[in-house]
């Protein structure tokens, strides 16, 4: 309730909302076990739901894809929505020096974002999704890329130069 309260009232100060990014996994057990500990999926999404009822964050949730939770993307979206995010992001897991995380097999990945993309056209309560890629895990992106996941989105450039692959359906957009 402290971090809330002063992130609103910041954001009201300098009249722009700020953007809160917040980790989330899937549903309480793959959450609680992918972050290491009970009762966090609880927190969290407490969290992201106190902080969208004040409606001074633009919030994004960010979800670490391992193979714990590759299944279960559309779900992870659809919660994500319903504690009030504005956009669900999903990450590829990159290998993590110390982790008990264990990265995912690639038709493990390419079937999860599969499902994801499927949910996104089927459901408009799935509002904004991120698929992320960076350098390191970039040979992940080519191979879906060449596989044709996605055919037909529209290449879009923002205003500081980053590129997007895009999809839209209804107002709502996948990059």
């Amino acid at each position: 309730d402290e971090t809330v309260e002063f992130l609103s009232g910041a954001a009201s100060k300098i009249r722009h909302p700020f953007t809160v990014n917040v980790s989330l996994d899937g549903d309480e057990a793959t959450h609680d076990q992918q972050r290491g500990g009970k009762g966090l999926w609880k927190k969290t999404t407490g969290g992201i739901r106190r902080l969208a009822t004040a409606g001074r964050c633009n919030l994004v949730t960010n979800t670490t894809i391992t193979s714990i939770n590759a299944s279960a993307l559309p779900e992870i979206a659809l919660i994500s929505n319903e504690c009030g995010a504005k956009i669900a992001a999903f990450h590829p897991f990159e290998t993590a020096t110390n982790s008990s995380l264990q990265t995912l097999e690639l038709a493990n990945l390419v079937g999860g974002i599969r499902s994801l993309m499927e949910a996104f056209y089927r459901e408009d309560k799935i509002k904004h999704l991120v698929l992320e890629f960076e350098a390191s895990n970039a040979g992940i992106f080519f191979h879906l890329f060449d596989n044709g996941i996605f055919e037909g989105w529209d290449l879009i450039e923002d205003d500081t130069g980053f590129l997007f692959l895009r999809s839209e359906s209804q107002g709502r957009q996948f990059l």
